[in-house]
């Protein structure tokens, strides 16, 4: 028997110049591939900063957008939506600012509603202290939009915390080799079993296939 094909979004919505955002991404994604390919799901990366979302101005809500057929303006909004809405599940990469998430994190939100609301999400955050907060917040809101929240979240803090990797991350936007070392050998497992929560919640509606002999 094989399961149904799913496809997940990778996530990434940090925006500065000088970000660690997609190799952050890039490491997750190195440490659930196999898991993900025995499991017949499909990752694509998105770059939230790619997609250059202008601030949510539209006429109403998505929410309410959604519900009366009513699309964006703006072509980039209606690419990043349509893209969101393409995938069953996600993994979103989030950093954080000022003890919560920024702000490009919760416009990319913002702009999602019909065919993003109901899918499982899995999030990872990384910061000084792991991105806790911000982790926090996102994980109220995509519960709110109803969302299936994986409630094992994973918190990625630098090698040595305050240290030379904190350092290479902020001012020259590079993911210290020590780091990377950590959390492949130590954090590996949580995020293994925080995938496993994602791929549960995609298969609960979904009868496994019986493969064709």
């Amino acid at each position: 028997m094989t399961s149904k094909a799913k496809s997940v979004a990778l996530v990434v919505t940090s925006h500065r110049a000088l970000r660690i955002g997609p190799s952050v991404g890039a490491v997750i994604q190195k440490i659930i591939q196999p898991a993900a390919s025995t499991a017949n799901i499909t990752l694509k990366t998105l770059d939230v900063k790619s997609f250059h979302l202008p601030i949510f101005s539209g006429p109403a809500p998505p929410k309410f957008m959604a519900a009366k057929g009513v699309q964006f303006e703006e072509e980039a909004a209606r690419a990043w939506a349509d893209e969101m809405a393409s995938h069953d599940g996600y993994i979103f990469v989030i950093n954080e600012y000022n003890y919560g998430m920024s702000g490009a994190t919760k416009n990319a939100v913002d702009f999602l509603w019909a065919g993003f609301t109901g899918k499982p999400v899995m999030i990872v955050s990384y910061g000084g202290a792991g991105g806790r907060l911000a982790n926090q917040q996102l994980s109220a809101v995509l519960a709110g939009m109803e969302l299936k929240v994986v409630e094992k979240k994973i918190e990625l803090t630098w090698s040595g915390g305050r240290g030379p990797d904190a350092l290479l991350a902020v001012t020259e936007g590079k993911l210290g080799e020590k780091s990377v070392e950590e959390w492949l050998s130590t954090r590996a497992t949580d995020v293994l079993e925080a995938f496993a929560g994602l791929e549960s919640k995609l298969r609960e509606d979904a009868p496994p296939q019986v493969q064709a002999s």
